[in-house]
């Protein structure tokens, strides 16, 4: 009767870049919106209910908040599209409902002003 998941934590070294990162998104070259991947770890259920639940170990994951004019598309998670989206945002592209946003990478200082912006909660200390 497993309340948590059994074993180790998988990390995913590919999302390192990304995490807790912010981005300019850019359509046409004009700023038309914001991004920000906030890194955090998910577990997925693969059996039971209730009580009876058999979970995976953890593995990191990404939760995108999009900004887009006066749109915002929270809780967007990077999944099994997670190899076709890190290979877009390694050209420098966010492909958000048919459309392909330039996507310029933010530093620390901007990435944790984009956060405050969006009205992600701090992050912890570790």
């Amino acid at each position: 009767m497993p309340w948590e998941p059994r074993g180790e934590a998988v990390l995913d070294l590919r999302i390192a870049p990304y995490r807790d990162r912010a981005a300019a998104l850019l359509l046409n070259g004009q700023q038309v919106g914001l991004l920000y991947a906030e890194w955090t770890q998910g577990v997925m259920q693969t059996g039971g209910h209730l009580w009876w639940r058999t979970l995976l170990p953890p593995v990191d994951t990404l939760e995108l908040h999009i900004r887009i004019g006066d749109l915002d598309l929270l809780d967007c998670w990077v999944g099994n599209d997670l190899d076709a989206d890190l290979a877009d945002w390694a050209r420098g592209v966010l492909t958000c409902d048919d459309v392909e946003y330039e996507c310029r990478w933010l530093d620390d200082i901007a990435s944790a002003d984009v956060r405050r912006e969006l009205g992600i909660p701090p992050l912890s200390p570790e």
